[in-house]
């Protein structure tokens, strides 16, 4: 995060009900100061009034520009909610960071 290597895995599947999920198992070597941050659908899915969706690259751009670790969900968390505007969602929002120490 921040100055550091941000490398972007594509949309994997952590979270989610859906029946035709085939999950697929990945080994990732993280070492001591890496950061794992996994979302479900509703953060990069969120949208406005005028239905704009947030999306994937935001969501990415957001996280490079987080300078701590510990803060990561609380930031993207704040992207949802600013990102919005207050419009209504219908979706769930799941956060999950994982800071190696």
């Amino acid at each position: 995060l921040g100055e550091h290597n941000t490398d972007h895995y594509g949309m994997l599947s952590f979270y989610g009900i859906n029946p035709e999920l085939e999950p697929t198992c990945r080994t990732y070597r993280l070492q001591s100061g890496d950061v794992l941050f996994t979302c479900s659908d509703g953060l990069v899915e969120a949208r406005t009034h005028d239905r704009s969706e947030l999306g994937t690259d935001s969501v990415v751009k957001a996280l490079k520009r987080t300078a701590r670790p510990e803060t990561v969900s609380a930031e993207m968390e704040r992207l949802w909610s600013d990102f919005r505007a207050g419009y209504h969602q219908t979706d769930d929002l799941s956060l999950l960071t994982v800071w190696m120490s």
